[in-house]
């Protein structure tokens, strides 16, 4: 028996499994390898929520990218995911956070906000889960938030004068990642023509 061989079966001893990651068993891995391919430079991260993806990603991507780019709507959410982003002071690319949502229209909205926080959305709720709330101690509540379509979002960063690589989209290649509650199709539509730049969704 080698040394593979006994390490295997010490791990499996253990309640384990050795496995090589592949594109097909690893989420991150097929992640990689085709950020790679499409030479993806920047992640847009929309529905960051407290940064979840955001960590996983520091974690386990090994992706040398040059920015990734943060939106979340929510403010009580916004505050933790500043503090994600924070507390990760090894990462070797610039991290961006905006407090805005992006959807199919400019303007205000009111965000549906649940108890757990993770599944508020723009999108609204339906009558079976209102009446729900409005009989448990944990009521639903609601926030008025800002609402860009991300073209529209790209001129005002660049009337803001922000450094970003939204300000310079055609010049690079995108991973976008949405995770809105229902509104992904709307996030989708606001990004109109440049939706065509994105490398991977």
């Amino acid at each position: 028996m080698n040394i593979k061989d006994i390490i295997k079966k010490i791990i499996r001893g253990n309640g384990y499994k050795l496995q090589q990651l592949t594109p097909i068993n690893d989420m991150w891995t097929l992640l990689d390898r085709l950020m790679v391919e499409n030479k993806v430079n920047v992640v847009f991260d929309v529905g960051a929520n407290s940064g979840q993806f955001f960590s996983e990603f520091c974690q386990n991507s090994t992706n040398n990218i040059s920015e990734y780019v943060c939106f979340e709507p929510l403010s009580e959410v916004f505050g933790i995911l500043k503090d994600t982003v924070k507390s990760k002071t090894n990462v070797k690319f610039d991290v961006k956070i905006n407090n805005v949502a992006l959807g199919d229209f400019t303007g205000v909205a009111e965000l549906n906000i649940t108890p757990n926080l993770v599944s508020s959305s723009l999108m609204r709720p339906s009558v079976k889960y209102y009446n729900h709330m409005t009989t448990v101690d944990t009521k639903l509540k609601f926030e008025n938030i800002q609402v860009y379509r991300f073209d529209d979002f790209i001129f005002k960063s660049k009337n803001d004068g922000i450094e970003s690589a939204i300000c310079n989209y055609k010049e690079n290649n995108y991973f976008l990642k949405i995770d809105t509650q229902g509104f992904e199709l709307k996030v989708l539509k606001g990004f109109g023509d440049y939706l065509n730049l994105a490398k991977e969704i």
